[in-house]
């Protein structure tokens, strides 16, 4: 887990607001699935990330008051480039409503700074294609965590379905789940985003951390079990 601006995508949370900033509004607190987008690459290529993220929402009657605060955000502008292993992607202007507790003190400048909105709990990341799942695993306390890797194949093969919901959800993917059965490019690094939007699972043999893959990106679990609990879709 790289040291990135990220920004959080979410069609709750990029609110269009034609107030001045700093406005307030009625809001509650929800929990949803959130898109990651961080820079890799100036001036415009990203990568992304996905999982729950907890947050505050403008909705009209609310039992809360939320500041609206205005942030820049890394937004995904095109498809993934299989040869860079990124996506192209732009700073965009969007508000937030921040959780009471949380909002900002400091002056607010006339144009904002990229900055973090709402942190995603998940512990589920794509390497770019050809790394590690120890090399995108590089926080001391979130190693990468083979063993819900190898449980999650499991689920994958019992429900194609789901994982191709879950790439969709978490990453906004779109893939065909399909069998690696064993085959060698694909068995220890599943499972695996690849060429031909094809997500691949394997049951044969248990999911390895130090083991790359040239034809794709590894999910990778970074943490424990708790971190890398699979969403109900």
């Amino acid at each position: 887990m790289k040291a990135f601006v990220i920004g959080v995508v979410s069609a709750a949370l990029l609110l269009v607001v034609a107030s001045a900033q700093w406005d307030t509004c009625d809001c509650e607190f929800e929990t949803e699935m959130c898109s990651r987008v961080y820079l890799i690459s100036a001036p415009d290529r990203c990568r992304r990330s996905g999982g729950e993220c907890d947050k505050c929402v403008c909705v009209a009657g609310g039992s809360m008051t939320c500041v609206v605060v205005p942030t820049d955000t890394w937004v995904i502008t095109g498809p993934y480039d299989f040869d860079l292993s990124t996506y192209p992607c732009e700073l965009q202007s969007h508000f937030y409503a921040a959780c009471p507790g949380t909002e900002p003190t400091a002056t607010p400048s006339p144009t904002p700074t990229p900055t973090p909105t709402p942190t995603a709990k998940s512990g589920w990341f794509l390497t770019a294609t050809g790394f590690t799942c120890d090399s995108e695993c590089t926080a001391p306390t979130k190693p990468c965590n083979a063993a819900v890797m190898t449980d999650a194949n499991n689920v994958f093969a019992a429900d194609p379905n789901y994982y191709e919901a879950f790439m969709d959800a978490l990453f906004s993917v779109t893939c065909n789940a399909q069998d690696c059965g064993g085959l060698s490019f694909c068995n220890t690094v599943s499972p695996m985003f690849a060429f031909g939007n094809r997500c691949y699972y394997d049951t044969t043999v248990a999911s390895q951390c130090g083991v790359n893959s040239g034809f794709g990106e590894r999910l990778c679990c970074c943490g424990d079990a708790a971190d890398c609990e699979l969403p109900v879709l």
